[in-house]
């Protein structure tokens, strides 16, 4: 054979060795091998592999919906840890502390007795599922207690009303037990909280004491005799 076919004919068989080893790479890229105990990246995402093949649908299906729970993985909010409680919508670390002073709860929408939980966050938790209130033998005596309290309240403001205060007259960083009263929504519960808490940078800070929440803040300003002196 003349030595110009046999250099043809190598190079048409590194060609086609070249070509084989290609289409083999490319090949095997697109196929999925199984691994036992392994770690495969895939589309920037490690996903470990225990028993067999597992891709990223597997993965992303443990993700579609993290906002509901099983019943098992619910929070109790009368058991809970604060840790626990910051990991509901809206709850952060001052309202974790206040949901465990204000325990037990009978229901979810008894948290509205949390100063600063207003419908809103009330009704974010309640749709994503992720929570609930055991209820307990306390139930009927926390019950009584805040009705006792709710009525002594009413009678409260019924005094204001008839009685009546000034405008900007209530110092709320100096203001008295009494004093305190003639705010709308305000009785001898509610002014010993908010002395506890004193001082106040301004009336919005009301909000920290337990039981005042957005409503009653409301009619406190709107009543007008509210103020917090300026230092």
């Amino acid at each position: 054979m003349p030595e110009s076919k046999k250099r043809l004919l190598k190079i048409v068989c590194y060609l086609f060795y070249f070509f084989l080893v290609i289409a083999i790479l490319i090949f095997t890229e697109n196929m999925s091998f199984p691994q036992l105990g392994g770690v495969e990246k895939k589309e920037g995402v490690v996903i470990r592999l225990g028993e067999g093949y597992r891709d990223n649908s597997i993965a992303s299906q443990r993700e579609e919906s993290p906002s509901k729970r099983s019943s098992s993985e619910k929070i109790d909010i009368n058991s809970a840890t604060k840790k626990e409680l910051e990991l509901l919508p809206g709850i952060g670390s001052t309202y974790a502390e206040r949901i465990i002073e204000n325990r037990p709860f009978c229901s979810l929408d008894e948290l509205l007795h949390v100063s600063g939980i207003g419908a809103v966050t009330l009704s974010n938790i309640k749709e994503r599922e992720v929570a609930f209130a055991e209820s307990s033998s306390d139930c009927k005596d926390v019950n009584l207690l805040r009705n006792k309290e709710e009525k002594e309240e009413e009678s409260d403001n019924k005094k204001v009303s008839q009685e009546g205060c000034l405008e900007n007259s209530v110092d709320i960083n100096s203001a008295t037990k009494k004093e305190l009263e003639t705010l709308s929504g305000i009785g001898p519960v509610y002014a010993e909280r908010i002395i506890k808490k004193r001082p106040f940078k301004d009336l919005d800070g009301l909000l920290n004491v337990s039981g005042i929440g957005e409503i009653r803040l409301k009619n406190i300003k709107s009543q007008g005799c509210a103020f917090v002196s300026p230092r």
